[in-house]
């Protein structure tokens, strides 16, 4: 079984306190490398430091990226650090998120989301690293600014329709699939997950969040990846294992990951 990379961690999480080496080791049979994700200026530097221990990189292959969530964009410093941050170590970075907009809870002006989205995206573009996007309520001003900006990337833990995965394969931009498939019911949803063409399918957690069935209410880990895996393939009528292999090449082609 070929061992996939979770392209959408969250390791620094408080919930992960003491865990993390247990977690790696639970994780290691059938995942390679975890993308751990900063969502602020001190998320990202926790994901640094965790990119750094040794102790954690002689169990998984862990890859670094920084960036400001959507809920923190009313905070100008919190976006300037990330950014310092970000060219400081842009050497040893694979991504430049989590960042996008959230029209949904607007813990943050959609103003100052979108000024925040723009700067993300354009430091992405500018030095050539995927941007991880945050997409919430929130489409015509996520595929405008993709479309005027153009950077790499992918969707984080896609929920979208037909129309937007049409959208998204115009911009060149890939799907992360991550636990939320495995219990959203809603038809349309459904179908826009068969037709994504299988060289823009990566997978990811977003651990601690989002276990997938049937592991619903635990604490998620990459591990449980392979359950979004099996859900995929099954809804797709496709191979798990051709998918799995096609998903990490998909992966080492937006990330320049092992």
């Amino acid at each position: 079984m070929v061992r996939l990379v979770d392209t959408h961690a969250h390791l620094h999480d408080s919930r992960f306190e003491g865990k993390i080496v247990e977690v790696l080791e639970q994780s290691s049979q059938d995942i390679s490398a975890v993308i751990n994700l900063g969502t602020d200026f001190e998320t990202s530097q926790k994901s640094l430091d965790i990119y750094q221990n040794q102790d954690y990189q002689s169990i998984i292959d862990i890859y670094w990226g920084a960036g400001l969530h959507p809920h923190h964009a009313d905070d100008l410093q919190n976006l300037k650090s990330v950014v310092d941050l970000i060219y400081q170590n842009q050497t040893i970075l694979v991504a430049v998120g989590e960042a996008g907009l959230d029209y949904y809870y607007l813990h943050a002006t959609k103003k100052n989301q979108i000024r925040a989205f723009v700067l993300q995206a354009e430091l992405a573009k500018e030095l050539d690293k995927p941007l991880v996007v945050h997409a919430r309520d929130a489409w015509d001003n996520i595929l405008g600014v993709i479309d005027d900006i153009r950077p790499r990337g992918v969707i984080h833990s896609f929920t979208g329709k037909v129309q937007q995965v049409e959208q998204l394969v115009d911009l060149g931009f890939y799907f992360g699939i991550s636990g939320i498939a495995t219990f959203i019911k809603d038809q349309e949803y459904l179908e826009a997950l068969r037709l994504i063409p299988s060289n823009r399918v990566v997978f990811e957690t977003d651990c601690p969040y989002l276990a997938p069935v049937p592991m619903r209410g635990k604490l998620n880990i990459p591990a449980y990846q392979v359950y979004t895996l099996e859900f995929l393939a099954r809804l797709r009528g496709e191979d798990q294992e051709k998918l799995a292999q096609m998903s990490l090449n998909n992966t080492r082609a937006l990330f320049k990951v092992k």
